[in-house]
């Protein structure tokens, strides 16, 4: 089961991205806007925007490991105790139908429903602006998100199990079906950040 993350933030961005611009380690502000892969005047915007950079807090929570609450609000320690209490898991990022090796990252587990276990197998995979956090180890498909390959070529897709063996494939408004042999399912997608 794939689930979606709702926060209340505060309104003030500046301040909590100067903690991220911190947990990360940067001197510069352009050095965060080099990291996340987007122009310093998008950065400079979303820094006198009254609206909250959730998206970027909670990527750098999981990739630095830094407290979640220190990093939304400044309270509490940056780093240590009162950090989430995580494991590191393979990062990939996926380009052209292809994976390609990320590194890793800090990931926090209790971001996850209970019925997903931590010896599934994780990694983070990310497609152009979102990230998917994705079990690779299941024993058979069930409907849902996943990540698959056909035909040589990486995607998500949704997989929706049909009578006799069958899955119904869907991306976007096309869809097709085919036998459960047919495609390599790779992971279930668990929690998508976007």
């Amino acid at each position: 089961m794939s689930s979606h993350l709702n926060f209340s933030f505060p309104s003030s961005s500046a301040e909590a991205l100067d903690r991220v611009v911190e947990a990360y380690g940067f001197n510069l502000k352009v050095e965060l806007a080099e990291h996340l892969g987007i122009a310093s005047s998008s950065l400079s915007s979303r820094y006198k925007r009254e609206v909250f950079p959730a998206d970027i807090v909670l990527q750098c929570s999981i990739e630095t490991g830094a407290n979640i609450d220190w990093l939304i609000s400044g309270k509490g320690e940056s780093f240590g105790k009162s950090a989430p209490v995580g494991s590191s898991i393979d990062r990939l990022k996926l380009i052209d139908g292809r994976l390609e090796d990320a590194g890793s990252l800090i990931f926090d587990f209790s971001l996850l429903n209970d019925d997903v276990a931590s010896d599934q197998n994780l990694v983070s995979v990310k497609d152009k602006d979102v990230n998917y956090i994705v079990a690779r180890r299941l024993d058979e498909i069930q409907d849902g998100h996943w990540l698959v390959e056909i035909e040589g070529k990486v995607g998500f897709r949704s997989l929706t199990r049909i009578p006799i063996r069958k899955l119904r494939v869907g991306s976007g408004e096309t869809s097709f079906e085919c036998g459960i042999d047919d495609i390599k399912a790779i992971g279930k997608v668990v929690l998508t950040i976007s």
